[in-house]
């Protein structure tokens, strides 16, 4: 490919489209479609439809590239400030056989974004990141905004009038359970959006991909089918679509847990002993908004992937949203709406700067804006003690390059690709930066500076030691990464194929520690530490793909302190793995509420309860502002909340299970009328939940390590 093609490939999307999509596990590349989720990143008052149109989205006949938009909420283009949109390209072209056709095809794509409107507004200005591609059957090509107005019209008001919003997006929704239904026994899901389910034969589809639920829709099935919820979800094609893998057929799933802990109801204390039931005001009068992303089995384990498909569940819900207040409320008026996203990844700038995370922040405060108030809350992250997290300083330097060997271990039996991130501080750059890559053997498979990074990306390819072999088990990219309309950080990434392919005839990369050696940084650790991080490498629950997370092997990170007991603070000074700053790297901006785990008998930090930097300031982004109890002791892991059928129960751990709760809290606040609605709009938007739940929440132990780790306040209960 020519550099300017080049340049337009970000490090995830070379390897996961491109020599790296040789690797994926079964189900996880749609060849044959010419769908393709992105998300794009244009300047201020750029008008996504413009530009839709000017590419030639009429229709999209079959072999002629296009720009679709889904549902998109269209306050979100308003006012100042650059713009994040979810598109899906339609590739002119499949894409080649080769690493390398694969990437010119999506380059090709990638320029066509610059074009028209965004063209005119600067070239450089300009972004896009391909994530997934969406499968043929489940793309609606008679979808127009539009649709959902006569559709929503001719569906029956709630008995009992909305007094607040939950939204849940996640994975293996059980949106037709009994915890949600009201006292009559009609669902409170006013809309369910099945993102990976194949499309509806309809006249007027309301969604660009995959299915929406109203709830009407939801009551006809509950009463065909809800003497037998297995036939139900057979019925409505939830039990499978258009993505290999689905979760709704087992007894219990991530998104059931979550919706349940949220906004289910409770029918007595015995349905979950672990907490009582305090008042809870009338959970009638919650409506739900519900978005089930792809199955994960679809998508890379260290998150890629997801981007569009989450942006696009944003701007639906408060797409959605704005409809529902408009009907119950009148025009103009707004609904406080929670949105509880149980779900990150470790990696990133951790400065709130990620893609994602400014483009909902962009959502978030134009809503709080518009009057609407908006709580979103996301869980801290379990990998306190996974060495997923390393920072080199100064003191740290050694050799006669001033440098630093990061000890990378890849686990045997690996099915999945691993990643590392090393992020240079603010106003450093890679320039005389040297990267020497060693396996676990001692054979150098890459050794020197990266030239040529000056447009603002560069890729070098990592070759097997064995000269027979041609095909590469690795990548390493250098990028100058946007983390603000005028900021700017370098990062390097290192992609290594799997230590056990699926495909046997492909080079494996061996397992053992790696070692990533950083030259020359003398002049780069004067601005501030480096930062390193593992991405993540897990299996989502509910799915055997064989991924295996690597790690930090560092001999001073402690695993246990002098008597025996797993840390809860960090590592002496002078060692690489640091405990704090393992934040959930989707949850470090000052738009949203981020909750730790604790132990309920205990009240102590859950021991994989991530946390922020330490000492941890007392207001601002990047840090624990209030737990709530993700496990029951030390000897029982978990805690309570719905199976995927109804009457079932289920108990999982982890901070995700926190997360839910401090939304129902939140949810409560205003149904029991403790908490009118406010536009909200604070700096800290932790900090103004947590005064919110005033009331509902008591002090959390305030020595230095507890309250980075479990924030302000410990959630008395869900109710």
């Amino acid at each position: 490919m020519s550099d300017d093609l080049t340049e337009l490939i970000g490090p995830y999307e070379r390897w996961a489209h491109g020599i790296g999509a040789d690797y994926a596990f079964a189900g996880a590349t749609i060849g044959d479609s010419p769908f393709m989720a992105a998300t794009a990143e244009w300047p201020a008052g750029t008008q996504p439809h413009v530009i839709s149109e000017a590419l030639g989205n009429e229709g999209f006949p079959e072999g002629n590239p296009a720009v679709l938009l889904p549902t998109l909420w269209s306050a979100a283009f308003e006012g100042a400030g650059r713009i994040f949109c979810p598109v899906v390209l339609r590739l002119g072209e499949l894409a080649g056989t080769t690493g390398v056709d694969r990437q010119r095809d999506l380059a090709a794509a990638s320029s066509r974004l610059r074009s028209g409107e965004a063209e005119r507004r600067g070239k450089q200005e300009t972004g896009v990141r391909f994530n997934s591609r969406i499968p043929r059957s489940a793309v609606h090509p008679g979808f127009l905004p539009g649709n959902i107005a006569g559709r929503y019209a001719r569906c029956p008001t709630a008995a009992i009038p909305p007094a607040a919003i939950m939204a849940v997006i996640d994975d293996g929704i059980a949106f037709a359970h009994g915890n949600l239904r009201d006292a009559a026994g009609a669902t409170r899901v006013e809309f369910c959006w099945q993102q990976g389910a194949d499309r509806e034969v309809i006249a007027e589809p309301t969604v660009l991909f995959g299915r929406e639920y109203l709830s009407n829709d939801i009551d006809k099935l509950i009463q065909a089918y809800g003497h037998d919820e297995d036939l139900l979800y057979r019925h409505a094609s939830a039990d499978r679509g258009a993505y290999a893998g689905a979760t709704i057929d087992r007894s219990a799933t991530h998104g059931a847990h979550v919706l349940d802990a949220a906004a289910g109801h409770r029918h007595g204390s015995q349905s979950n002993p672990d907490h009582p039931v305090p008042p809870a005001g009338n959970l009638d009068a919650l409506r739900m908004i519900v978005v089930q992303l792809p199955a994960p089995a679809t998508i890379e384990t260290a998150s890629f992937g997801k981007d569009a498909f989450i942006l696009s569940a944003f701007h639906y819900i408060f797409d959605r949203a704005d409809r529902m207040a408009e009907r119950y409320l009148g025009n103009g008026r707004a609904l406080p709406l929670i949105i509880n996203f149980s779900y990150g990844f470790n990696a990133g700038p951790h400065h709130g700067g990620e893609r994602l995370e400014r483009a909902l922040r962009s959502l978030i405060r134009r809503r709080e804006a518009r009057g609407g108030a908006t709580h979103l809350i996301m869980p801290a992250g379990n990998d306190f003690l996974s060495s997923l997290h390393g920072t080199i300083t100064p003191d740290l330097l050694t050799g006669d390059d001033c440098g630093f060997d990061i000890p990378w271990r890849l686990q045997p039996n690996d099915r999945t690709s691993n990643y590392i991130e090393i992020w240079l501080p603010e106003k450093a750059t890679p320039d005389h930066v040297s990267v020497r890559i060693t396996d676990p053997l001692g054979h150098p498979l890459h050794d020197g500076p990266l030239n040529g990074a000056g447009s603002g990306i560069r890729h070098v390819d990592i070759m097997p030691p064995r000269a027979p072999c041609r095909h590469p088990i690795g990548q390493l990219s250098v990028e100058r990464y946007r983390i603000g309309d005028d900021k700017v950080l370098w990062r390097f990434v290192v992609a290594l194929a799997p230590t056990q392919p699926d495909n046997p005839t492909l080079p494996s990369t061996p397992s053992g520690i790696w070692t990533v050696r950083l030259g020359h940084l003398n002049d780069v650790a004067r601005h501030g530490p480096i930062t390193c991080r593992v991405q993540r490498d897990i299996n989502p629950y509910g799915y055997a793909l064989g991924a295996r997370q690597s790690y930090f092997d560092d001999p001073g990170d402690e695993a246990y302190d002098a008597e025996g007991h797993r840390p809860l603070g960090d590592n002496p000074a002078g060692v690489f793995v640091r405990r704090f700053g393992t934040l959930n790297g989707l949850a470090t901006h000052d738009a949203v509420t981020v909750v730790g785990g604790f132990v309920s008998n205990s009240q102590s930090p859950a021991l994989y309860s991530a946390a922020g930097p330490h000492p941890t300031p007392r207001s601002g982004s990047g840090r624990v502002h209030l737990s709530a109890p993700s496990d029951a002791s030390s000897a029982l892991e978990g805690v309570l909340a719905a199976g995927t059928r109804s009457g079932a129960l289920a108990r999982m751990s982890g901070t995700s299970m926190a997360a839910p709760r401090v939304a129902r809290a939140a949810a409560i606040a205003y149904l029991t009328g403790t908490r009118t609605a406010q536009s909200g709009g604070s700096c800290d938007a932790g900090r103004e939940l947590v005064r919110l739940l005033e009331g509902h929440l008591r002090p959390a132990p305030q020595d230095p390590i507890s309250r980075a780790r479990l924030g302000e306040a410990l959630l008395a209960s869900d109710g």
